[in-house]
């Protein structure tokens, strides 16, 4: 999620996890093409993020634990391939009717944002807010490993509000039963483009 980044990958023990880098505004994939956490060995590993060509040191060991589950994010702009870099462990629950969701603010600049979404199959005109002004990444350095969410299966409009509720994207998404999703807010005020405001609904399927 790092503005004006290369594709990444990580290096542990100096060897690559993904056979294709990850590009903007992507999650890690399966042979099938869906999101998709990858299998690896547990244990303390040293742990390098490569960006480009190019490894970048961490210089830092992680201590990667059997059975558990990690999102790794990168975000803020890549300044000489360099970007801010969080591990959060996740907590997944499926459930066979509903999809659940998560949601993260890359969105740089500081800027509070809020997640709307307006179930589009029925008569029915509500909209759900589901998060409300959720800090930005780097100020809070947190994100919540829970995918706490849960909608129904369907095309949702979904829409990314500012702190004054103004409205700065809206796209019509399609939610499956029984799938994990992140719902991931990027860009900057101003910016065009990978650049301008935009949501990415990424399908994260174990």
């Amino acid at each position: 999620m790092a503005l004006s980044s290369d594709s990444v990958n990580l290096l542990l023990d100096n060897a690559p996890l993904l056979a294709r880098p990850v590009g903007f505004g992507e999650i890690s994939v399966n042979t099938g093409g869906a999101g998709s956490y990858q299998e690896t060995a547990p244990g303390l590993r040293n742990s390098t993020w490569q960006v480009g060509g190019e490894p970048v040191s961490l210089d830092r060991f992680v201590s990667w634990n059997a059975g558990a589950y990690y999102t790794m994010i990168q975000y803020d702009s890549a300044v000489n391939n360099v970007a801010q870099l969080m591990i959060v462990t996740d907590a997944p629950s499926q459930n066979d009717s509903v999809g659940r969701l998560r949601f993260i603010n890359c969105y740089r600049g500081g800027d509070s944002i809020s997640l709307w979404m307006h179930y589009l199959n029925t008569a029915d005109t509500s909209i759900q807010r589901l998060v409300n002004k959720k800090p930005y990444v780097g100020r809070d350095k947190s994100v919540s490993g829970s995918f706490s969410f849960s909608l129904r299966p369907g095309e949702w409009q979904m829409k990314m509000k500012d702190r004054f509720y103004n409205d700065l994207f809206t796209d019509t998404v399609v939610i499956q039963r029984n799938a994990l999703y992140s719902v991931v807010a990027v860009g900057e005020p101003g910016g065009t483009g990978l650049l301008a405001p935009q949501m990415k609904l990424l399908l994260q399927m174990q």
